[in-house]
């Protein structure tokens, strides 16, 4: 990529060219950074990989205060590498945290229209495992081939030229005792991160992976164990229940959010969603007071739908 063409504030000062940006959203870009740790020894693919990393970069927003701005970036990004490492200690699957700073001084490689001093101002990078694998909603959503007849148009009937079949691609929902099994994980996983009292925030299918998705074909089911990794955990926070105050509401909106990711991104995968609540009750340590929250989320959810 050439640096040029990157939008947005200045990159990291440490920035080079074999980085690559993976996304861009409005709190943070997210980098694939190559050969972020050195060795000595002779290089081979696997150490190639192994020394590949996730740069998430929380950039300056020109709209704030610049002392909030920065109170924020530090104290958001500092939260989420410590939710991160209480979920890996809780035996949660997370990406592991490598590197953190805080004060990252930003590199203009475009002249722009911006001031001296917001091109001053500093970023926060939080340096991450690179997870090989794909999400959980690639690994369920299967692409199908369909051919249609696309009726005659004007200039086929006038010319007399013959229609032609158009293919089109079908995305279908995988369910099957492999999808349902990676699904039971799933509610297991999130159940391990809720008894750590860590409340993810923003639970969807493209926010959990699946180190192992491909499945050899003598493999049978019993002998697959899925390797679930939840990523992103920008929107998280810590949610302890004490004599005073129960946050079983958080967890329930945790799989409500869920739920509705299933329900809009995979037509038909119902079963799946039992298969995650199903795993969910059997390891979490307050499941049943979480499902009586989810009920009443529930409730209003449908209510928000039906009223606006």
């Amino acid at each position: 990529m050439n640096s040029v063409e990157i939008p947005g504030p200045p990159v990291p000062s440490y920035y080079n060219e074999s980085w690559k940006l993976i996304s861009q959203g409005a709190e943070a870009r997210v980098w694939l950074v190559p050969n972020f740790i050195e060795s000595d020894a002779t290089e081979t693919a696997t150490s190639s990989l192994a020394s590949t990393v996730i740069c998430k970069e929380r950039f300056p927003k020109a709209y704030r205060h610049p002392s909030l701005d920065e109170t924020l970036t530090k104290s958001r990004t500092k939260a989420e590498a410590k939710n991160l490492n209480r979920c890996r200690r809780g035996g949660v699957s997370v990406p592991v945290v490598l590197a953190v700073d805080l004060n990252t001084k930003g590199q203009t490689i475009a002249s722009d229209s911006k001031s001296e001093q917001e091109n001053q101002r500093n970023s926060a990078c939080l340096f991450l495992e690179y997870v090989h694998g794909e999400t959980i909603r690639s690994f369920l959503n299967i692409e199908q081939e369909e051919s249609k007849e696309e009726p005659p148009s004007k200039r086929q009937k006038v010319d007399g030229e013959h229609d032609h079949a158009v293919i089109h691609k079908k995305v279908i929902t995988r369910v099957d005792a492999y999808a349902e099994k990676a699904a039971y994980e799933v509610g297991a996983t999130i159940a391990r991160m809720h008894n750590v009292n860590i409340v993810h925030g923003d639970l969807t299918t493209s926010n959990i992976l699946i180190r192992n998705p491909d499945i050899p074909e003598v493999t049978s089911v019993n002998d697959w164990k899925p390797d679930i990794v939840l990523i992103d955990f920008g929107l998280s926070s810590t949610s302890v229940n004490t004599k005073k105050t129960s946050n079983h509401e958080e967890r329930a909106v945790d799989l409500y959010v869920l739920e509705r990711a299933f329900v809009t991104t995979h037509v038909g995968s119902e079963d799946l969603v039992k298969e995650v609540m199903r795993g969910y009750k059997a390891t979490c340590q307050s499941s049943d007071s979480v499902f009586v929250r989810l009920a009443q989320v529930r409730q209003r959810g449908r209510k928000r739908e039906c009223f606006g």
